[in-house]
C-alpha cells in the first residue's frame, strides 16, 4: 500500500484523547503548523484522509516522526470505553499504541501536562508505557498558553535541528558512547 502520509524528516506527532484534550490539540496544532508547516505536524483529524485505515496511518506517522507530544489532561489516565474499562489497559487503544510505538523506536516522547495535571506514575501505566513516567514533562496551561506555546516551539526548534538519534549500538572496548545533552529552555526546570 502506498503511504498517503508524507514521510518528512523532523515530524511532530500529537498524541491525545479526544474527550480529554481535543481543544488544546487544536490550539497547539495550529501554532506548530504555523511555525513548522502542515507537512511536519501530524494531528489525526487534519492529516488522515477519509477512508484510510486509521491504525495503519497512525503506525506510519509514528514511525516517521522525530518527536511525539503526548498531551495528558485530567481524564487521560482514567478514560474508559463504553463498557467502563480503562482505555489504557486495552492493548488496542490507539493512544497506548502511539506512545508505546514511539518509546520502542527510541523516538523522543514529551509528556505535555495540560492545566496542572500530575504526571502519571509507572505503577499507573500499563507495562509498555511505564517508560513514559521517566520522561521529563512539559507543562501547558490555559492561563499561560501564549508563553507556554512559545516555549514549546522553541524547544521543538532545538530538538528538530539536532540529528535524530540513531539505533542503539553496543559500545566497543575502549569506546565511550554518549548521548548529546540539550541545554534547558530559559525558565524551564531541569
Amino acid at each position: 500500500m502506498t503511504d498517503p502520509i508524507p514521510l518528512t524528516s523532523g515530524r511532530i506527532f500529537l498524541s491525545y484523547r479526544r474527550e480529554d484534550t481535543r481543544h488544546v490539540v487544536g490550539r497547539v496544532g495550529d501554532r506548530l503548523t504555523d511555525h513548522f508547516g502542515d507537512e511536519r505536524v501530524f494531528v489525526d483529524v487534519d492529516t488522515i484522509e477519509p477512508g484510510l485505515d486509521f491504525a495503519e496511518a497512525i503506525a506510519a506517522a509514528v514511525g516517521s516522526c522525530q518527536v511525539l507530544l503526548a498531551l495528558i489532561g485530567d481524564r487521560w489516565l482514567d478514560s474508559t470505553d463504553r463498557k467502563g474499562r480503562r482505555k489504557l489497559d486495552d492493548s488496542n487503544d490507539l493512544v497506548r499504541l502511539e506512545i508505546q510505538a514511539a518509546l520502542e523506536r527510541n523516538i523522543r516522547v514529551i509528556p505535555v501536562l495540560v492545566d496542572g495535571v500530575a504526571m502519571p506514575t509507572a505503577e499507573e501505566l500499563p507495562p509498555g508505557l511505564a517508560g513514559l513516567a521517566r520522561r521529563q514533562a512539559f507543562e501547558l496551561s490555559y492561563s499561560r498558553f501564549r508563553d507556554d506555546a512559545r516555549r514549546l516551539v522553541g524547544l521543538l526548534d532545538r530538538l528538530l535541528a539536532a540529528p535524530p538519534p540513531g539505533p542503539a549500538t553496543a559500545p566497543t572496548p575502549g569506546r565511550v558512547v554518549t548521548q548529546p545533552q540539550l541545554a534547558p529552555v530559559a525558565g524551564e526546570q531541569p
